[in-house]
């Protein structure tokens, strides 16, 4: 053969071979595949194809649950998102290509009917979709328990739906501590606030709903709301039971405890681990008397005005807004005088006088009310120094009784009728108030303009059928009380165009505001009743017939 044909030849081989390649890889995907591109996304769920046991069996005795699905599948936080009921103790999962297994580490008690929700827990490999609607029910004795129990829960002061709430079925008993034992079933409500505890085995139950925020099942009263019923369940064989909505609300019936201290050279903080509404400070030696007062609502902070090097000794009571009172003694050290430095705790902090009004903004005619709130306890006040002026004329005369301390000279709130129709200039000229540490506040002025009735709306409407004493809330989009009322009919002015909220504080005891309830002595909270629609306020509008019967309620 020529050397021409030779080369031929192997040209040809070569170009057959890669021709084949080619064909190879892009035909046939030959050994290595290729994730195709582009085409419809995959968004069919895993699909259960079989379960041990099957759903709905009985006298199921093994010690494990396996469920089989029809693609390759991920379990995501099955220890958060998997709802067992009862509580069958501690389990180990394992995740296969196309399974999950779960191994109890103990015997299933016999004669239960035991609920496995595992939510989105379970989902497909590659899109993430999850199973929908997942769960398995099965029975250790001869039949599967039909009982069920739902409703919805909702937030008490807001009227809100409240989603991810633990939904709790516990044993009947006078002694019952949700701070340490767990439900026997529970659920979690969903985005609608809607719950359903289902396959409950005939017996008595408490229904208790709470945060359980740390998932522990377990009621942490000082940072978890909480609702409950005060009369028991009684669940027969086949129950269907439908609860009126759970309205979750705080109860915190701890009095406050000393959470820690915080020594400076010039301040001294007591911090508590809740908030309190009024207290008392006396000092074991009356010589040794420094400032102090209520600097947020669970800080007490002394001022070493004195330059004092010793301990002194102090006896706090307290008081928080349910009236449970803590009294306890305590010392206090400041800290001794450090060089001078960018962080130097030794530094005495700025005078800061804050108000409740903002220049500019528009005030109601008539009662003029002024709150200043300082920093600092207050040495000396020269309140003859504001200043009042009307429509630029008319200089308003104020009288002492205008004026009320409080907080321990540190809120001062003047109030006074104006005869403003225009503008209201309030003036606070410099050196009018000098605090403890001998500092003052520089001069304040706020130009005030008058509301007028054509730029605001008004609300009207009548309590019905009350047979105790209310308050009448209206609320703003951030559910905080804009105005509120005792009296029937009501009427608000001056309200700004917005959408609000109203409801009805029925107030049993009579003290001017809210109580809260008694798990342990199945005492439930004041009601709360809403308005059951938004508010929305128009100017130069007055809207009526906002009318609550509360014979219905």
């Amino acid at each position: 053969m020529s050397s021409f044909n030779i080369k031929q030849s192997v040209n040809l081989l070569f170009t057959f071979s890669l021709l084949a390649t080619v064909y190879c890889f892009l035909l046939l995907g030959c050994s290595q595949p290729i994730s195709p591109t582009g085409g419809k996304r995959d968004i069919t769920p895993p699909k259960l194809i079989k379960s041990i046991p099957k759903n709905k069996q009985t006298n199921y005795k093994g010690k494990f649950i396996e469920l089989e699905f029809d693609e390759y599948i991920v379990a995501e936080n099955l220890q958060q998102k998997l709802l067992i009921t009862p509580d069958p103790g501690e389990y180990e999962s394992k995740a296969k290509p196309t399974s999950v297994r779960l191994t109890f580490k103990k015997t299933l008690d016999t004669d239960k009917t035991f609920s496995f929700s595992f939510g989105d827990a379970i989902k497909d490999f590659s899109e993430k979709n999850p199973a929908k609607n997942l769960r398995l029910v099965f029975s250790t004795g001869v039949g599967i328990d039909s009982a069920l129990v739902r409703g919805e829960v909702i937030d008490l002061q807001t009227n809100k739906p409240l989603l991810d709430v633990l939904v709790g079925l516990y044993p009947h008993s006078d002694t019952l501590n949700i701070e340490k034992i767990k439900p026997i079933y529970f659920t979690r409500s969903d985005s609608s606030g809607r719950f359903s505890i289902e396959n409950i085995q005939p017996n008595i139950y408490r229904l208790v709903a709470f945060d359980d925020k740390n998932r522990s099942l377990t009621y942490n009263i000082k940072s978890e709301r909480v609702a409950y019923l005060r009369d028991s369940l009684v669940i027969k064989d086949s129950t269907q039971f439908s609860v009126a909505s759970l309205k979750l609300f705080f109860s915190n019936l701890t009095p406050p405890k000393v959470k820690n201290t915080l020594p400076r050279t010039y301040y001294y903080s007591v911090n508590y681990d809740k908030g309190f509404v009024d207290y008392k400070v006396k000092f074991d030696n009356p010589n040794d008397s420094i400032p102090y007062f209520q600097n947020s609502p669970t800080e007490l902070k002394f001022f070493n005005t004195k330059n004092r090097k010793d301990t002194l000794v102090v006896k706090i009571s307290l008081r928080d807004s349910i009236g449970l009172t803590f009294e306890h003694v305590q010392k206090i050290k400041f800290r001794e005088v450090r060089s001078t430095g960018k962080n130097n705790d030794g530094n005495k902090e700025p005078f800061e006088m804050k108000t409740n009004l903002q220049e500019g903004n528009e005030i109601e005619p008539r009662q003029f009310t002024l709150k200043l709130t300082f920093n600092k306890p207050l040495a000396e006040s020269r309140l003859s120094q504001i200043q009042l002026i009307s429509d630029s004329v008319k200089t308003e005369k104020l009288q002492p009784s205008d004026f009320l301390w409080s907080n321990n000279r540190t809120v001062l709130t003047l109030t006074h009728p104006i005869t403003a129709r225009k503008l209201l200039k309030v003036m606070i000229p410099k050196s009018t108030f000098f605090s403890v540490e001998n500092d003052t506040i520089a001069e304040r002025i706020y130009q005030l303009p008058i509301m007028e009735e054509e730029n605001y709306g008004v609300l009207e409407g009548e309590i019905k059928g009350a047979s105790q004493s209310f308050i009448v809330e209206l609320l703003d989009d951030k559910f905080e009380v804009v105005k509120s009322s005792i009296k029937t009919p009501f009427q608000f002015n001056y309200l700004k165009p917005a959408v609000y909220n109203l409801r009805i504080v029925v107030d049993e005891n009579k003290n001017g505001k809210w109580d809260t309830g008694d798990f342990k002595t199945r005492k439930l909270p004041e009601p709360i009743i809403f308005y059951p629609d938004t508010i929305k306020v128009k100017k130069n509008f007055v809207l009526s017939g906002l009318d609550i019967d509360l014979s219905t309620k």
